[in-house]
């Protein structure tokens, strides 16, 4: 029969062994049967363990085995071996190993197989009882240790819970209380801000009519002055009537010569004050104004040289832009330009001929024109 222990180093190798027996040999004593066993089952067992386990597998084999020896010195042979067993079969070897039985052996009845099980399983049922209530009472030391100890952090953690639940109420309370206090605080220093606001808005009420008094005063006294002054003004206008048409007239005369020379100069196609103020404005250098880039009345755009050809040394043109390529929106600009300033010149020559050909026109147009006061 196989071991059932798995704490076998080779368990899977012996779990397949048969032991055989033989019998009908000359002596197979029950040494040499449990020595059998004991070699097969090499785990680390107790000799109660071991014994019970022999006993409780080979029992058939005992039987058999009693009885083919049937001889009382081979149930002293096992009587004997027995003791060898060890300290756990010692109480009901002696028992059956008594005084009167041992006198008995060479006479009386045999020590059977069954006498031997029986008397085995009742001391295996006694030490057992005694392991299982001796481990029983120690869990229950064990545990009895542990209930203590889980009742205390129990009432612990109770108690702890007790402190935090009150420190809580306590704190509720100091909230509350201080929330109220906020609340009435909060309350007297909106009645402050309250009468402060209505004490600054009477005397914003009082500083604004003393300043709008004051200023009524100043603009009724404004408007006195000014009345005596433009009274007084008048009288010198009247005074010096005479001399005031005869500047206003002069610089009506220079306003029209001026005109004119613009509109000659349009016509030429040079540069204007009101160009050059532009330019000096907007800080457009002089070179950037040059009147040879200008196309001429009547005269075509100038045409650039094609792609890739580089003008010649006695051309106009000096920039290094000259020498790209002419095409895209840059170069349509260009021509737009030109065409623009060509018939810009064109109706400034028409609008000069027109103006200097009209018969009625005189620099006294320009004439300045005192404007009437009216006096109280």
């Amino acid at each position: 029969m196989a071991c059932s222990c798995r704490r076998c180093p080779d368990f899977k190798k012996k779990a397949n062994t048969v032991i055989h027996i033989d019998l009908t040999s000359a002596s197979p004593t029950m040494s040499d049967i449990f020595s059998r066993y004991t070699d097969l089952h090499s785990c680390v067992l107790e000799p109660g363990q071991l014994f019970w386990d022999f006993y409780n597998k080979w029992d058939r084999c005992f039987e058999a085995y009693t009885k083919a020896a049937g001889a009382q010195g081979e149930a002293l042979k096992c009587v004997t071996f027995m003791q060898s067993l060890g300290q756990p079969f010692l109480p009901w070897i002696s028992t059956l190993t008594s005084t009167k039985r041992i006198g008995d052996v060479g006479t009386g009845p045999s020590v059977s197989f069954k006498d031997l099980r029986n008397a085995a399983r009742e001391q295996w049922y006694v030490l057992w009882t005694a392991e299982e209530a001796r481990e029983q009472k120690e869990r229950e030391e064990s545990q009895a240790a542990h209930v203590a100890s889980m009742e205390r952090s129990r009432a612990e953690r109770a108690a702890e819970r007790d402190k935090l639940r009150e420190s809580r109420i306590r704190l509720d309370a100091e909230m509350e209380r201080r929330r109220m206090d906020r609340a009435e605080s909060d309350r007297a220093h909106a009645e402050t801000m309250a009468e402060r606001a209505r004490v600054h808005a009477e005397k914003m009420a009082e500083s604004n009519r003393v300043h709008a008094e004051e200023m009524a005063e100043r603009a009724a006294e404004r408007a006195r002055k000014d009345r005596a002054h433009a009274i007084e003004m008048e009288n010198e206008r009247v005074k010096r009537d005479p001399e005031c048409h005869i500047r206003a007239a002069k610089r009506g005369r220079k306003r029209a010569r001026r005109a004119a020379r613009n509109r000659t100069r349009a016509t030429r196609m040079e540069i204007t004050p009101a160009e050059r103020n532009t330019a000096r404005d907007t800080r457009i250098h002089a070179h950037a104004r040059d009147t040879t880039e200008r196309p001429q009345a009547g005269v075509l755009p100038r045409q650039y040289p094609a792609a890739g050809v580089v003008p010649a040394a006695t051309s106009v043109i000096t920039e290094p832009e000259a020498a790209k390529p002419r095409y895209g929106f840059g170069a349509l600009k260009q021509d737009l330009d030109a065409l623009k300033h060509e018939l810009e010149a064109l109706l400034d020559a028409t609008r000069g001929a027109v103006d200097a050909s009209r018969p009625d026109f005189s620099p006294s147009e320009y004439a300045y024109e005192a404007p009437d006061i009216v006096t109280e």
